[in-house]
C-alpha cells in the first residue's frame, strides 16, 4: 500500500503486514485455468487521510 506524497509514492504496509490481506482462488480449470485475488487492507485508526495506492504484481503460469 503506498501513500502518495507530492510527486512520488511512500510504502506505509507491505503483504507481510496484519492490516493487509491476500486471498487467492482457482476460479476456472481445464484448458483454460483462471484465478482470483481479492486484496484487502484493514486502515489503522493512525492513518493519515489521503490518496492511496495498492500494488499487487500477479504472475502467470504454463498451464502444463
Amino acid at each position: 500500500m503506498c501513500r502518495r506524497a507530492g510527486g512520488s509514492s511512500v510504502i506505509v504496509a507491505r503483504d507481510g503486514d496484519p492490516e493487509t490481506r491476500l486471498r487467492w482462488r482457482r476460479t476456472g480449470g481445464g484448458s483454460s485455468p483462471t484465478s482470483e485475488v481479492d486484496l484487502e487492507w484493514s486502515i489503522p485508526a493512525d492513518v493519515a487521510a489521503g490518496t492511496y495506492r495498492l500494488i499487487y504484481r500477479g504472475r502467470a503460469r504454463s498451464a502444463g
